[in-house]
């Protein structure tokens, strides 16, 4: 649920060569956490078969993020990583908690679907670090999309310390609201929501999600929610499809 098969992030069909498809997916899992700095890569041999791809293909995904500067690698040893991506964070002004609409909801008419939520049985690093948690610490993973006209415009999942929120799994969401559920069960609100908002290109496994070709833009925002005592209670990543959208953002007092 948290993640997907390394043979789903590629697409066949797509004109992407695919050692880039590869470099991009794995460029994708360095910037997770899933493979963090100074840890070694699989083998080669290893990779091609998770990707069902040639270890010539293998190699051009290697020498691919080898040029970005995210792995090294030495004749005969395995692929250690050096770097994670870098993003350029520029500050923004966003609604605060208090403004209860969607950020982004241009006709009123998202409604959320294809809601699930479970205990995770492995860590999810990055969530919590954003969470300011141990790395295995327990979580709620929680995935939905957002549709708009029965038409997928979003894909969202969030992160919960399960000390927070025990049974959330287990009782699922009220009115498919997870701030109207926190709030009215846990009583637990968000006082302060920090964004960080970028623009990003669909691997094969969203773009299918979505409905869009792989490659197409989309915006990516990573926000974590912190109570009024300033503890982080949720981490939440939303994919909006990007392809021939316009976003629209009204800020009322």
């Amino acid at each position: 649920m948290t993640s997907f098969t390394y043979r789903e992030a590629i697409d066949r069909t797509s004109p992407i060569p695919v050692y880039l498809q590869i470099a991009n997916d794995m460029t994708r899992r360095i910037a997770d956490e899933e493979w963090r700095i100074g840890d070694q890569i699989m083998p080669e041999i290893t990779l091609s078969e998770l990707y069902d791809s040639s270890r010539v293909t293998m190699r051009q995904a290697l020498a691919r993020l080898e040029e970005d500067g995210l792995i090294s690698r030495k004749r005969g040893g395995r692929a250690v990583v050096t770097a994670r991506p870098r993003y350029m964070v520029q500050e923004l002004q966003f609604p605060g908690p208090e403004n209860k609409l969607p950020l982004v909801n241009p006709t009123q008419q998202v409604v959320s679907t294809h809601i699930q939520i479970m205990e995770l049985d492995a860590p999810a690093r990055k969530a919590a670090k954003m969470l300011d948690l141990q790395e295995d610490a327990p979580l709620i993973y929680l995935e939905r999309y957002f549709e708009n006209d029965e038409q997928v415009v979003g894909i969202n999942r969030a992160w919960f310390p399960k000390k927070l929120f025990p049974d959330l799994a287990e009782l699922g969401l009220e009115n498919r609201s997870i701030s109207t559920t926190l709030r009215s069960r846990y009583g637990c609100g968000s006082a302060t929501v920090e964004n960080y908002i970028a623009a990003i290109t669909l691997d094969a496994h969203y773009a299918r999600i979505l409905g869009v070709p792989y490659g197409s833009p989309a915006l990516r925002i990573d926000s974590v929610h912190s109570s009024e005592k300033g503890q982080p209670i949720e981490f939440a990543s939303t994919i909006w499809n990007g392809q021939n959208a316009q976003f629209h953002l009204v800020v009322s007092k």
